[in-house]
Formats: structure tokens, C-alpha cells, sequence
């Protein structure tokens, strides 16, 4: 009672647990001494107790530290496939590249940069995921006038006029060739006025280029960025130009219809680099410094172009010197035969023109640099 001389006396709940904790200070106390004299009395007992106890923590850490890594690397990977996704909708509609506005390349080209770098110091050939069937899907160039870098004149202004284009691919495939990498092949399908089908291929070995080589290219071609270790020098055969129908056709019937099989235009060598590469896309690079987008692709027509070298091939040279020796033919049957009218032959010489520019064909292939090319060293 306040105020009162009474002594205050604490309740026989409050002696209880001073009693508590005084024992539990007393059992405290106890462990520690009988820790100390363990250790004084058996000091490598202790280190190897101690040392137990780090160890375990150093394995809690370590595990924690792999789980964030874990966590990293997958928000990482998500990052990078959000990435991709948003450059395929990027390149859709813009016609492989040629239809795409500045703005939209400027767009394409910053989020292939960050893919780049992404994939800086990967090895996608020792890994194998560089191989594989790819449609080319967006083409870097300023200009297509002239000419396309996939596609050549097939894809230029002119040629994509007079002969549509169907289908455009560019493969790495694993080669048996001793001394190569791999197998490259470009495949164009197109067709003339959209009536009578084209199908050209250039096919050659491709080999990896050491860094000394690497080099070399970079400076003769002045390519930006330089070249990564994924990059292969691809030797092509001279382009294989087919007439005729491809795969598929009506009914099917189209893989039994024979090819006009042409060779046109000289071999090749051209450099295919491929700083990026997933399980959807791979980012290519030329020696130009062009950039690439491949999409892997199952597409029947893609295999369209071991169809096209099944068979043997006539020279263009010597069908178009034929062509034309049969329309000057008719040219001076007409002029002979002077109360003819002119009109009749006018189908001669389409001919002769016809075979004319057949015997000078480079397959599509930029053979000299033009006067108003699209970019240096065209």
C-alpha cells in the first residue's frame, strides 16, 4: 500500500522466475567454463570443431550465393527472350528489311547490339547451336537498289519487280567436308512475273577464321565493330540457277517434274559472322558490317535447294550462246524474206536478247562494283 512503512515482499510468481533465470545464467556460465577447459585440454578437438562450423556456414553462403546466381541467370535469360520477342515484331511487315523506315531500322539495330552483347565471348560453333536451318527474316543494308547482301540482284529493285520473291534462306549445316566447319547454303526462290518458278543456290564449305584472320578481313573491309570468334569464311560454288517446279506443287507432284538446271557466275568467298545465337534466332554479321536476323525455320521449302543439286548443270554460258544463235537465225530468216512484216521477228529477237543476257549472268551475284551502288564495297 503506497505510503504505508510497510517493506514491500515480492509474490511467490516473481521469486519463481528470478529463480529461472538464475539457474539458466549459472547453466550459461557452466558451458562456457567446461568450453574453455575442453579447449585448453584439447586444442585440435577445438580447431576441428570450429573449423566444422565454418565450413557449414561457408556451405550456407555458398548455397545462397548459387540460389541468387540461379536467380540472376534465369531473370536474365527472361530479359533476353523478351528481347527477342520484341525484335521478330519489330522486323514483321517491313519486308526482310527493304520496307523498313529509318526509324524502325534505327530501332532494330539498337536491340541488336544488346543482343550482341549478350552473346559477346560465347562459342555458338563449339556449343553446335549455330547450326541449324534459318529463314532470313531482316537485312541491315541502307539500300536495295542495285542489289540485296541476301539475295543479290534477285532481291534489288529490278528483281524484285520482275521476279518475286518466295522464299529466302541461309543455312549452317554440320559438313563432313574434311577441313570445314560447316556447309552454308543460300537459297533464294523466286519466280519470273510470278508464272514460271526459280530457284537459285549457292552452296559451299564453310571454315572458322583464327583471330590473325579475323584481322585481316577487318582491315581490308574497314567492318565495324570487328568480327567474333564465330565467325566462318563460307567458299561457294558458282550459283545454281533451276527452272521448273519446286517440292510440293499440285498434289504433290511437283518433286517429279524435272529442272532446267543452269550454273551462272563465278565461285565466291564471302565471311558469315554470328555474334548471337538461341534456339529461335541468330543474329549475322557480313565483313561489311551488316547485320542479319536468321529465324530458324522447318519450312519445306528450305530444304528445297537439295533438290536443285540432285542433278547436273548445263553452263548459262553455253545455253544463252545457243539461244542466240537460234534467234539471230530467225532475225535473218525475216530480213531475208523482204515482203514479211517486221512483227514476226520480234519473238526472235526476245530470244536472242534472252540468251544474251543469260550467257552474261553472275547468277544474281554483284560481279563489279556499281556506279550507283547501295554501300561501299558492294
Amino acid at each position: 500500500q503506497v505510503g504505508s512503512e510497510q517493506s514491500y515482499r515480492p509474490s511467490f510468481a516473481c521469486e519463481s522466475a528470478m529463480a529461472r533465470a538464475r539457474s539458466w545464467v549459472g547453466a550459461r556460465i557452466a558451458l562456457v567454463c567446461i568450453l574453455a577447459v575442453a579447449c585448453w585440454l584439447w586444442p585440435s578437438a577445438t580447431r576441428s570443431w570450429v573449423s566444422g562450423i565454418r565450413q557449414q556456414r561457408g556451405r550456407g553462403i555458398e548455397r545462397q550465393r548459387r540460389y541468387l546466381g540461379l536467380h540472376a541467370q534465369t531473370f536474365a535469360v527472361t530479359k533476353t527472350s523478351e528481347l527477342v520477342t520484341r525484335l521478330l515484331e519489330a522486323i514483321e511487315g517491313t519486308d526482310r528489311g527493304v520496307a523498313a523506315s529509318e526509324g524502325q531500322k534505327a530501332e532494330i539495330s539498337e536491340m541488336i547490339t544488346e543482343l550482341e552483347a549478350g552473346g559477346a565471348g560465347a562459342d555458338f560453333f563449339a556449343s553446335g547451336s549455330a547450326y541449324g536451318k534459318y529463314e532470313v527474316a531482316y537485312v541491315g543494308a541502307s539500300s536495295s537498289r542495285v542489289a540485296n547482301p541476301a539475295g543479290g540482284r534477285w532481291r534489288g529493285r529490278v528483281g524484285r519487280i520482275f521476279f518475286p520473291t518466295q522464299g529466302l534462306y541461309q543455312h549452317i549445316l554440320p559438313s563432313e567436308e574434311p577441313g570445314a566447319d560447316a556447309l552454308a547454303v543460300n537459297l533464294v526462290e523466286a519466280s519470273l512475273l510470278s508464272l514460271i518458278p526459280i530457284t537459285v543456290v549457292l552452296r559451299g564449305p564453310a571454315s572458322r577464321l583464327n583471330a590473325t584472320a579475323r584481322e585481316e578481313v577487318i582491315a581490308e573491309r574497314s567492318t565495324q565493330g570487328g568480327l567474333t570468334q564465330n565467325s566462318v569464311r563460307a567458299n561457294f560454288d558458282a550459283p545454281r540457277v533451276a527452272f521448273g517446279p519446286r517440292a510440293g506443287g499440285l498434289f504433290g507432284l511437283g518433286q517429279y517434274a524435272p529442272l532446267l538446271r543452269l550454273s551462272a557466275g563465278p565461285r565466291s568467298s564471302v565471311v558469315l559472322d554470328a555474334p548471337y545465337v538461341d534456339d529461335r534466332i541468330r543474329i549475322g554479321k557480313g565483313a561489311s558490317g551488316i547485320r542479319f536476323v536468321f529465324k530458324r525455320t522447318t519450312s519445306v521449302g528450305a530444304d528445297s535447294w537439295e533438290r536443285v543439286m540432285a542433278g547436273p548443270a548445263v553452263g548459262s554460258r553455253a545455253v544463252g550462246g545457243v539461244l542466240v544463235s537460234i534467234g539471230m537465225f530467225g532475225i535473218l530468216k525475216m530480213l531475208v524474206n523482204t515482203s514479211a512484216s517486221v512483227l514476226p521477228a520480234i519473238p526472235w529477237a526476245v530470244l536472242a536478247i534472252f540468251g544474251l543476257t543469260l550467257a552474261r549472268s553472275g547468277g544474281g551475284m554483284v560481279l563489279r562494283q556499281p556506279r550507283n551502288a547501295d554501300y561501299p564495297k558492294q
